[in-house]
């Protein structure tokens, strides 16, 4: 895997390892903890360096070498609040968030998710040309490093980002606002709008303008959660879903 030798175990890094920036240093050994680790609690170099954060570094080091000299973000496993993504990018704190929900179905499952996260605050807040261009850049150098499934999960997700919205969409966008809704009963409105906006790559201004009834679908939503919490049989409605 990227060209690395990976004979050693943890067992045998663990008792010389010191934390170095440097790829020739870091890489391995992250790539090392990501493999005999079975979740997340098992990453870690005696706690000094956990295995999550030293992929993160592996990430950041090989694809993003001008992002972040400082050190200043970092990575963190917690309940992302409203439960509606997987991930979060937090510029507010500089954490990349991962829910414990988020189980990767292989190494480089976990590296694109990363490297999605990565691109907002590289790139673009928002899912835009200048987000997928810095995936793009990605799946290029990975290819180059002959790792073609990081390349191929990176190329999908720019991919996806790429796909124009159907007029039907906002159907869907609305469903899944009253989801978000009955999974996070308390949430305020604006937090959770901007979660389901931030799932579908748009600021939160911007999904107001082309969703218009998403605080209608929000407000219905609530009152029929919370019609049900108190025992009352009530059919809720979606509002007509007309932009």
């Amino acid at each position: 895997m990227f060209g690395y030798d990976l004979g050693r175990t943890l067992d045998e890094i663990r008792p010389c390892y010191r934390f170095n920036e440097t790829c020739q240093r870091s890489v391995r050994e992250a790539i090392s903890a990501f493999l005999e680790s079975t979740d997340y609690s098992d990453y870690g170099f005696g706690g000094e360096v956990r295995g999550l954060v030293t992929a993160f570094d592996t990430i950041r080091t090989t694809y993003f070498p001008r992002w972040d000299k400082n050190r200043e973000w970092t990575i963190v496993v917690k309940d992302i609040e409203p439960r509606v993504m997987i991930a979060r990018c937090d510029t507010q704190n500089k954490e990349i968030c991962i829910d414990p929900s988020f189980v990767p179905d292989s190494d480089a499952h976990l590296f694109a998710l990363i490297v999605h996260e990565i691109c907002h605050p590289v790139a673009c807040h928002y899912h835009g040309k200048r987000f997928q261009a810095r995936l793009m850049k990605v799946a290029g150098k990975a290819d180059d490093m002959g790792e073609t499934e990081l390349a191929s999960r990176v190329r999908a997700d720019a991919e996806l980002c790429q796909q124009p919205a159907r007029p039907s969409h906002a159907r869907f966008v609305y469903n899944d606002i009253q989801d978000a809704v009955f999974d996070n009963p308390n949430a305020p409105m604006d937090k959770l709008l901007t979660a389901v906006a931030y799932r579908h790559g748009e600021t939160l201004e911007y999904f107001l303008k082309r969703y218009r009834r998403a605080k209608m679908v929000f407000r219905e939503a609530q009152k029929l959660s919370k019609s049900m919490q108190n025992g009352e049989q009530t059919v809720g409605q979606i509002p007509n879903t007309t932009n």
